[in-house]
């Protein structure tokens, strides 16, 4: 038997007599089987282990393998406790780290603040200088400008007035140049001159009339469609004219040509109702146009 294996054996030994001969049978049942060195070792580690560890070495070796010991609670204590230390440093700086940004974040603000108040300050005092050299401009010239506008102002007022009565007498020249246009059938001249009257007109009468010239001369010329809106057009804009009833007549002329004929005696029965004193000439062309219409 090996310096080893007797050296382990007189440790089980003793070990034993400590324990109260507790271990004392199955020693000696391995002595006397004979039992391996390795057998011998682990049953000195497992004495060991229950026994705290004891003053055994640190490491043994058995057939050339190394026994290390298992790491040592108090080692893995240490270990969590350097690898919380350092996450605490890290979360320690990265807190810091996002205070001094907001600490920035707050000082840019309160710059911005002062630079644009200083900005309004200065628009402020050039606006105050701009307005106490106008005064001073206006006090020196004196009384004369204050009389020369007073002057000047009825002229405005008249060249004001002459344009508008130009207005409305070109507004009537194209509603009457219009009406004979349409009895030419000259019906784009008619058209243009419709249109014209529409920008001149400044009373609700010429309005009208020159919605309805329009609506004619659209008419003539056979763009039913645009028509029967330009005849919409005159009586929803003004529906207490004399031109209304005749411009319903128009929708449903206008509807009967585009072969709409739902459409056509929806205008004639909003004109029977709306409008029952219509004239005579009116009343004769919407019974013709309902005849046509199919209306019931």
């Amino acid at each position: 038997m090996s310096r080893l294996a007797a050296s382990s054996m007189l440790r089980l030994a003793v070990l034993s007599v400590v324990l109260g001969g507790s271990m004392a049978g199955p020693v000696a049942s391995a002595d006397d089987e004979g039992l391996s060195r390795e057998a011998i070792m682990r049953q000195h580690q497992h004495l060991a282990q229950q026994n705290g560890g004891g003053d055994e070495p640190a490491s043994e070796n058995v057939d050339g393998e190394s026994l290390a010991p298992p790491l040592a609670a108090s080692d893995e204590g240490n270990g969590s406790s350097q690898g919380k230390v350092t996450k605490k440093a890290g979360g320690d700086l990265v807190t810091r780290l996002l205070e001094r940004v907001s600490a920035l974040e707050g000082q840019v603000r309160t710059l911005r603040g002062d630079v644009d108040q200083l900005t309004n300050q200065v628009h402020q005092d050039e606006a105050n200088t701009s307005k106490q050299l106008s005064d001073m401009q206006f006090a020196q010239q004196g009384a004369a400008p204050r009389h020369a506008a007073a002057v000047a102002a009825p002229a405005v007022v008249n060249e004001e007035h002459k344009s508008a009565n130009s207005s409305v007498s070109t507004a009537k020249q194209n509603l009457h140049d219009g009406a004979l246009a349409i009895k030419a059938h000259h019906y784009d001249e008619a058209e243009r001159l419709a249109r014209e009257a529409l920008k001149t007109a400044h009373s609700s009468w010429g309005k009208t009339e020159a919605q309805f010239l329009l609506a004619q001369s659209l008419a003539g010329k056979k763009a039913y469609q645009k028509a029967a809106l330009a005849y919409y057009d005159t009586y929803s804009k003004d529906p207490q004219s004399k031109r209304a009833p005749e411009a319903l007549l128009g929708v449903s002329g206008a509807m009967l040509a585009l072969k709409d004929k739902n459409s056509a005696c929806e205008a004639l029965q909003r004109l029977k109702h709306e409008f029952p004193n219509a004239p005579e000439r009116v009343k004769a062309s919407e019974k013709v146009f309902r005849a046509r219409a199919a209306c019931q």
